[in-house]
């Protein structure tokens, strides 16, 4: 991989670079955030940084209504493991802008390929303040991770215990 940036690097350094600029293609004006409850949320171990701040693999314990109305004091909860990307408490207020465009493009995503926005949380002492975003963990990582732990299958990767891409 670090051929391929150093040669993509090469190969684009006469190019100049371009501002971001936000697609209009996706109306996300209209997306609805759902929100989720940050105080469900315990932080298990920092999972790397990005952009807007941290990332943290978190267990979410929601808990969920009774089933029937004669078991209204039998709440029972649902646990599950989320990724939380945070948005940095000192960020500026364009950052903070595209974190929030951000989740509502992901929001308004749905492919089984792609992980889903399960909510976002704001922060309990500026409530209108997005402070993350809460996404469906998956265990094989992220594309890069998956890709460098697995290898194209071809007449090489043919050994046994090589993982594929199959």
């Amino acid at each position: 991989m670090s051929k391929l940036y150093a040669q993509v690097e090469k190969t684009n350094a006469h190019e100049k670079l371009h501002p971001f600029k936000r697609s209009t293609s996706i109306d996300t004006v209209n997306v609805k955030l759902s929100e989720l409850d940050m105080s469900h949320l315990e932080i298990v171990e920092q999972l790397g940084e990005g952009q807007f701040g941290e990332i943290h693999l978190c267990r979410y314990r929601n808990p969920l209504p009774p089933a029937h109305d004669r078991d209204r004091e039998k709440t029972s909860t649902e646990e599950s493991m989320v990724a939380v990307k945070f948005l940095r408490p000192d960020c500026d207020e364009m950052t903070r802008s595209d974190f929030e465009h951000e989740a509502r493009i992901l929001t308004s995503l749905s492919d089984v390929n792609l992980v889903r926005v399960m909510g976002v949380g704001y922060r309990s002492d500026a409530p209108e303040e997005l402070e993350a975003m809460v996404c469906e963990y998956t265990s094989l990582g992220d594309l890069c991770q998956f890709l460098d732990a697995h290898v194209a299958e071809t007449t090489l990767s043919k050994s046994p215990n090589v993982p594929t891409l199959r």
